[in-house]
């Protein structure tokens, strides 16, 4: 409504309505409208975003919010934005209350109602990752799994693989010890208190990372006293290319060059069977021991001399052909490879004998 008076008079009692206009404004400011949005069904526990973006001002005023909530036990955070958070923390119904100002009134309240429930989400047990573990080393197993953050108990129950002690199968990680190679196989389950989960299932590989070095030594020898004897391990390996160190063990009486060495060496003074034993390191493992026997004997007689039998003595006139016979000639090793003949001159009062030739 608009009043306007012309000429405006000097005071209201001047005003001559036959003769005069009067104009009246009146400022008129429309009431702003609350809109909090869809009520909605939420699970207890989990948030919820409000909306009230819809709200609105005729005349284009800015707003501000405020919300409030009616209800069981829950969290509004917010409450002055046009989005606020809201959890329900126990099942009910909840009533999300907005009223919008837009400076000089405040509109009407508008509620949304949120109806919350408890969902029992599945439980899923989790045992964890495989594992690889060196022998001789703990392993922990880990597990967990309610998605809703309830007190848990543990079960762990061995499936496959050498057989072992667990710390204690109730609780979340417990620890056994590895000592053999070998596939361990474990299924965890857990509890909630109102179901057990699906069994989950972990293998734990036990497995030897640096595998133990080889020993190996030439073979056995048979020498006579005096004899220098060479020992010979240089045919002992490691399946890692792990570099070797050697340790042979000698009998009482005998001493090794370098006991150390891939080839000591020994003299043998005395008749005996002897053992001796190699070990070899890479390292981190020491390999089985090896033996090899040494035995010293007596030096023998040594190779029997031939005896030559030129056969009997003859008398023969000159120019005659005689048969020489050497066949009572003896080796007593049966050994004998050749026959040798050799003529001799023979002087007699100065007289000079002929010579002799021979042929086969």
């Amino acid at each position: 409504m608009r009043i306007v008076v012309e000429p405006a008079p000097a005071t209201i009692e001047e005003l001559n309505t036959a003769n005069d206009t009067l104009v009246i404004d009146f400022a008129v400011n429309g009431v702003p409208t609350a809109r909090a949005g869809l009520d909605a069904d939420v699970v207890v526990g989990t948030s919820m975003i409000l909306d009230g973006s819809g709200s609105s001002d005729p005349d284009g005023d800015d707003l501000t919010f405020a919300w409030r909530m009616s209800g069981p036990s829950g969290d509004l955070v917010g409450d002055d934005t046009a989005t606020p958070r809201f959890k329900a923390l126990e099942e009910g119904t909840f009533s999300l209350i907005l009223a919008v100002d837009d400076g000089k009134i405040e509109s009407e309240p508008d509620t949304v109602i949120a109806r919350a429930t408890e969902i029992n989400l599945p439980l899923a047990a989790e045992a964890g990752p495989d594992q690889e573990i060196e022998v001789g080393f703990s392993a922990q197993l880990d597990g967990s799994g309610d998605p809703e953050d309830d007190p848990l108990t543990y079960s762990w129950i061995q499936v496959a693989g050498p057989e072992v002690d667990l710390s204690d199968a109730a609780v979340v990680g417990p620890i056994f010890l590895v000592d053999e190679v070998g596939t361990y196989v474990f299924d965890l389950i857990v509890n909630d208190g109102e179901s057990d989960s699906e069994p989950d299932r972990v293998t734990i590989t036990g497995r030897v990372f640096n595998e133990s070095p080889i020993a190996r030594v030439a073979g056995s020898q048979s020498v006579e006293i005096g004899t220098v004897v060479e020992l010979d391990g240089s045919a002992s390996s490691d399946p890692d290319d792990d570099e070797l160190t050697f340790a042979w063990v000698a009998p009482p009486g005998i001493a090794l060059g370098d006991s150390t060495s891939a080839r000591p060496q020994f003299t043998a003074t005395e008749a005996d069977v002897y053992t001796f034993t190699l070990t070899v390191d890479d390292g981190v493992f020491r390999s089985d021991p090896v033996v090899v026997v040494i035995t010293v004997t007596e030096p023998g007689p040594g190779p029997a001399t031939p005896r030559a039998d030129a056969g009997l003595d003859q008398v023969v006139a000159a120019g005659t052909t005689v048969l020489l016979d050497g066949r009572g000639s003896i080796d007593p090793d049966g050994d004998v490879r050749r026959a040798r003949l050799r003529s001799v001159r023979l002087f007699s009062r100065g007289q000079r004998w002929p010579d002799v030739e021979f042929s086969r």
